[in-house]
């Protein structure tokens, strides 16, 4: 929890920027509900606040002082505090007007962790400050998989789970494959192991060179000693370097790890791409929509290049932006700092890095260019949507509501929201449906979720303009009752089942109104068709994903009870621990001992049940 101390708020109307001190620190905008609206450091706050009140500010700019209400200001010992306070203020707040890295999803890595007895190769999604090395980001979690297959055997290492290798008889099926040594049955020594380790972490870091001459060399001196054997297995080792570098698409002369950052804006939206550089080969890319930050690009560049590398140890060894970043030298001291190793930030590129950072620009423009294009169509849309439905104005927020049961079990209703025609899953909700209420069917079931929502969202309730209900007549006349003292609207959409081919269905699903018997006739107007049934499926596959994690973790909380020693106290004792039964499965012997509550037979006993069953 951040706790903001020595601040002072002033309302904007009372502000006198004479009377703000000339100190570095961290000043917020707030909202007539006290939420923040945006955070910026400065080195001198009152030259910084009183930029605001001059002309030709901007439009994000002049967005934000018209729904700020009041402004704060932290005062801090230097310039370098009010930078860790602003960063660690934007994770704890996410403002709308900063860049916020709004995505959550995390790059697979590779993990390998040296102070093992006979360290393993690892996926992971997670980077923890653990001492173990990480090697990536990889976006493609199906390629990084297919690179691994051709890792290990070139570097035949065990990828078991399990930070203690357990002792086995007889090896497993890899060991035949040729794609681990068998430590678990003594197969191997550790210093053996260790040298096949290090040339991997080596190759990793970029020395895909100095490995392969390496492994030539012991090619050569196994043939010339007649073990044929062992050359050849040499020789098969290589083909498998070979292949890993014959599927990455090598762009820079030197094996370096690199992260070109480019952004573009137009027409009010604004993006950010990252190409992606690892060893001198092309990893991934991603764009992110920053188009809400507020700013110079100077300032968006700096903020999102201190969010993108704040929770992460995958630091490159340079970085390359698409213009002039606000505290290079800073950051790079922070970077440095971070990583253990110095950093660069290069803002005027040549030669390769500057053909490189164009790729970057060009894929941010494409991002782009279709933002502004499906904004456009967007808001044709909307508009006909409200002529559609009766509206006085476009349909800002649409709610729709599906449900998802099995038999009548495991039943769940869900309530999606799309703002201005897109959708935003931050409102989204779900409602694990009583059996009994399930039992009376559908429009009960649909009835139950819009009155959950009414009661415990009432605020996002309110702003729901239209709702969209995947049912037919009786889905509606239930949703009629339970938002009959609103002004929103209400339609429903429901499937055609006579017709043959899919496409005829898409084509003929009926959409119906209050008041009217027959549905509307949308043969004319089937762009409007195609974005309900765009909401629609939206809320269908949160209601499928919502069932099947009801039912998934019903179903494997049982696996507990089938543990001798695991009754319903122990079995919420490591839930609660755990989080989840993932996590148990995932844990390692020594966690599961370290649980309050939990004996240590009992956790070997929880250890060995999921280890048998294959993890």
């Amino acid at each position: 929890m951040v706790v903001l101390d020595d601040t002072t708020r002033v309302h904007i109307d009372s502000l006198n920027v004479a009377e703000v001190p000339e100190s570095p620190g961290v000043y917020l905008f707030r909202d007539s509900e006290g939420k923040v609206l945006y955070v910026g450091k400065a080195k001198n706050l009152r030259k910084r606040l009183g930029s605001y009140w001059r002309e030709n500010v901007g439009i994000k700019v002049s967005a934000l002082l018209k729904r700020a209400l009041s402004v704060e200001f932290v005062v801090t010992r230097d310039e370098h505090n009010a930078f860790v306070l602003e960063a660690q203020l934007i994770k704890h707040f996410r403002p709308r007007y900063n860049v916020v890295l709004r995505d959550d999803k995390n790059y697979p890595a590779l993990r390998i962790d040296l102070r093992e007895e006979f360290p393993r190769l690892e996926i992971v999604r997670r980077l923890k400050n653990d001492g173990a090395l990480y090697f990536g980001p990889y976006t493609s979690g199906f390629r990084l998989k297919e690179a691994v297959k051709l890792l290990r055997r070139a570097f035949p290492i065990r990828t078991c789970s399990g930070k203690v290798l357990v002792r086995r008889k007889r090896p497993c099926l890899n060991y035949d494959l040729g794609l681990c040594p068998a430590p678990c049955s003594g197969r191997i020594s550790r210093e053996v192991y260790l040298e096949s380790v290090n040339k991997l972490v080596n190759f990793l870091n970029g020395g895909v060179d100095s490995v392969k001459a390496e492994l030539v060399k012991e090619m050569k001196k196994a043939a010339d000693e007649l073990e044929f054997e062992r050359a050849a297995e040499l020789r098969d080792r290589i083909k498998a370097i070979d292949a890993v570098i014959s599927k990455q698409t090598v762009v820079t002369p030197h094996y370096t790890n690199q992260d070109y950052i480019g952004l573009c804006e137009s027409e009010g939206v604004r993006c950010i791409a990252v190409l992606f550089v690892r060893n001198g080969a092309v990893t991934g890319h991603r764009v992110y929509d920053v188009s809400n930050a507020g700013g110079r690009s100077e300032e968006i560049l700096a903020s999102f290049v201190r969010q993108m590398y704040g929770s992460t140890r995958l630091i490159p060894d340079e970085i390359v932006v698409s213009g002039d970043i606000e505290d290079r030298e800073m950051i790079q001291d922070w970077l440095r700092n971070e990583r253990n190793k110095r950093v660069f930030i290069i803002c005027r590129p040549r030669g390769f890095r500057k053909e490189l950072l164009a790729m970057a620009v060009e894929n941010a423009r494409a991002h782009v260019t279709s933002a502004v294009r499906r904004k456009a169509t967007g808001n044709t849309i909307l508009n006909d949507l409200s002529d559609l439905v009766g509206l006085s104005d476009v349909p800002h927020y649409i709610a729709c509501v599906d449900t998802s049961n099995f038999h009548g079990k495991f039943s769940v209703g869900v309530v999606v929201v799309f703002k201005n025609g897109v959708p935003d899953p931050s409102k989204y909700q779900a409602y694990p449906i009583d059996d009994n209420v399930a039992a009376q069917g559908d429009p009960e079931m649909v009835a139950f979720t819009i009155r959950k929502f009414r009661l415990e969202e009432r605020k996002i309730f309110d702003l729901i303009d239209l709702w969209i209900i995947d049912g037919g007549k009786g889905q509606l006349r239930a949703a009629l009752r339970e938002v009959k003292n609103s002004s929103s609207a209400v339609i429903s959409i429901a499937k055609e089942r006579e017709e043959d081919s899919r496409f005829l269905r898409l084509q003929k699903e009926k959409v119906y109104v209050p008041g009217r018997k027959d549905p509307l006739d949308l043969a004319d107007r089937l762009h409007l068709l195609r974005f309900i049934q765009k909401v629609r499926d939206e809320a269908h596959r949160f209601a499928i994903s919502r069932y099947r994690e009801k039912r998934r973790q019903t179903l494997r909380q049982s696996l507990l009870d089938a543990i001798p020693g695991i009754g319903p106290k122990r079995k919420a004792i490591l839930l609660k621990y755990f989080k989840d039964i993932s996590s148990i499965k995932e844990a390692d012997l020594e966690d599961l001992m370290a649980v309050p509550g939990i004996p240590p037979s009992v956790a070997r006993r929880v250890y060995e049940f999921f280890h048998f069953l294959g993890r």
